[in-house]
């Protein structure tokens, strides 16, 4: 239903930009924000009683090397999964940049352990997202072989709510491509602008 509100609000909006001057700028999905939820805070009429966390029409999007890409969630209404993992617990919301993952070429985990589940920046390095800590693991579905090896990136938590588990921020982060998880090939995927907005279990 999501989606066809979206493509039926942009052919409207198409039609509407028909007779406008060559210079309107082109819409680009990824800056539409869809339906606003509001979580309530203050239960006095005198306080305020909602913040707004916008909700973006595609929960995860990212440029991956120079191309903008929309990321769609796996699981029902962006979701994440609960991890635990020996000591280390984390939320983990994973996507395909095709809501067909037989048809995807790209797909995103977004790890945050559960102790970087607070406003701020969570700097990677390398290895960043494996066992247990906090990463974004980006998976080629082309090949069963090619394995794309974080070397640096950040994950920044720009709003939470911890009572609801509503979190969003924005990422990036750059990767080597191996054939083994450790010798490069000498390529690389550079992801940019990388924007996310999920919801997760509170327990």
């Amino acid at each position: 239903m999501k989606s066809i509100v979206f493509f039926s609000s942009l052919l409207a909006l198409s039609f509407s930009l028909i007779n406008c001057e060559d210079n309107t700028e082109e819409l680009n999905p990824d800056d539409l924000l869809g339906q606003q939820e509001f979580l309530d805070t203050e239960e006095n009429d005198n306080e305020p009683v909602s913040q707004a966390i916008p909700r973006r029409e595609f929960p995860l999007i990212a440029t991956l090397n120079g191309t903008s890409t929309n990321f769609f969630s796996v699981t029902p209404s962006d979701n994440a999964v609960n991890f635990d993992f020996l000591d280390a617990t984390a939320v983990i919301f994973n996507t395909f940049d095709n809501p067909s993952t037989l048809n995807a070429t790209y797909g995103i985990s977004l790890i945050i352990n559960r102790e970087d589940l607070k406003l701020g920046d969570i700097q990677l390095s390398v290895g960043a997202g494996l066992l247990g800590s906090s990463g974004i693991l980006l998976n080629d579905t082309r090949s069963t072989t090619t394995t794309l090896a974080i070397q640096e990136g950040n994950i920044s938590i720009d709003q939470i709510d911890s009572a609801q588990g509503i979190v969003a921020g924005t990422f990036n982060a750059e990767y080597n491509v191996t054939n083994d998880g450790i010798t490069s090939t000498g390529e690389t995927v550079s992801v940019t602008r990388g924007s996310f907005r999920f919801t997760y279990e509170v327990r």
